[in-house]
């Protein structure tokens, strides 16, 4: 079966070797960072279960599976959950599930909901966050890049009543056709401050992971972000 499977996005080993070995550096580079981050929020907190959404060929779910009891990855491209299933069956250790599905259609809920290069592929990005809210039932962790922020005003109703801008989105074409695009060519990307500000209106207070400025290029200049949300008790 590995010869049908082709086009791996990540460094995966099997039999001491990499299934794609001509990875680009800053791509291998940005995943062992979000490889970095997930131990460093285990280090402190614990799960007994968890969802990767859009979980690609299951790269991240493997790591999940060292920290938490049982996994579950969704993605809306069959031939990403079948790389995932075949990746797993040689590497997992039994923790975790693949289904094929849209983020949209899954209802179940984690103690630990995984929302890794999602946001900046999305229309409706708040919904989301909807998502993120109905199924964590205590925390998420949300990788990605953000739009430069703009300093809109919104008048309501007269010139004489300003709405403070909470947040600001930027529209840009996406690639629904590729494996890691949105369900459409319609993207909105959110700014730092509009993120922040969803996470707080959906029930979340969070902290920053904070990267050392020598981490990927768009880490180092904010344009990509690692975010640690938890319910709040309130």
């Amino acid at each position: 079966m590995m010869t049908q499977l082709t086009e791996w996005f990540y460094p995966f080993i099997i039999n001491g070797k990499s299934v794609n070995p001509n990875l680009l550096p800053e791509v291998v580079q940005l995943h062992e960072i979000r490889i970095k981050a997930l131990r460093h929020f285990f280090k402190t907190r614990s799960c007994k279960t968890a969802i990767d959404l859009a979980c690609h060929q299951g790269y991240f779910t493997l790591e999940l599976e060292k920290h938490v009891n049982e996994v579950v990855g969704i993605d809306r491209f069959a031939d990403s959950i079948d790389k995932a299933k075949y990746i797993h069956n040689l590497l997992g250790d039994g923790r975790s599930t693949f289904i094929n599905s849209t983020i949209e259609e899954y209802n179940n809920t984690a103690d630990l909901v995984l929302c890794y290069g999602l946001l900046y592929h999305i229309e409706n990005p708040i919904e989301i966050f909807r998502k993120l809210s109905a199924m964590s039932t205590r925390y998420c962790i949300i990788e990605t890049q953000v739009a430069s922020s703009s300093n809109p005003h919104v008048e309501d109703g007269t010139y004489k009543s300003i709405r403070k801008p909470l947040g600001t989105f930027t529209l840009v074409k996406d690639y629904s056709a590729s494996n890691i695009g949105g369900l459409t060519d319609i993207a909105l990307v959110p700014d730092l401050p509009a993120v922040l500000n969803l996470l707080e209106m959906f029930g979340f207070k969070f902290e920053m992971y904070n990267l050392d400025l020598t981490d990927y290029e768009q880490f180092a200049r904010r344009q990509r972000v690692i975010i640690f949300a938890e319910r709040s008790s309130d």
